[in-house]
């Protein structure tokens, strides 16, 4: 069932943003593990992980893109530009999706960087969501009229 509401909206997306943070960290663990001198995990470890966070996020994008963006058209005045500009960061974290997941077996020489570039990335994308669009004042189920003079 889609959320109809803003706190509803803000609520499964701060829940998907838990979970994927799990998944972010849980990566950044194995994938630092895998670098390290007798590390426990294999380049088929991380593969797996990086295999199952894509498909995770890939979700999260597009379920953001299907409830965010228009409840973020309907809370402000802003509301439409903060739902473009949403729109088009997800259109360049598709992008390079696409890439990371283009092969498959993942070099941890070639991809470490740009995995950890795009794991950094998420996290901070997650925060500024947060603190920015996901916020109580923004995404409020209440409609506050502005004060307005008769006459």
């Amino acid at each position: 069932m889609r959320p109809t509401r803003p706190s509803d909206v803000r609520d499964l997306i701060l829940r998907q943003h838990a979970d994927l943070g799990a998944s972010l960290a849980e990566l950044a663990a194995v994938s630092a593990d895998l670098g390290a001198r007798g590390g426990a995990h294999s380049t088929a470890d991380v593969t797996r992980l990086c295999k199952r966070l894509f498909a995770q996020l890939s979700q999260h994008l597009a379920l953001e893109d299907g409830v965010l963006a228009p409840a973020l058209r309907e809370a402000d005045a802003w509301g439409n530009e903060r739902a473009d500009a949403l729109v088009r960061h997800h259109q360049e974290q598709r992008r390079e999706l696409t890439f990371l997941m283009g092969t498959d077996e993942f070099d941890p020489q070639q991809l470490a960087p740009r995995l950890a570039q795009l794991l950094k990335d998420l996290r901070e994308d997650m925060a500024h969501e947060e603190a920015d669009i996901l916020s109580a004042d923004l995404l409020r189920d209440d409609v506050v009229a502005i004060a307005m003079e008769d006459g």
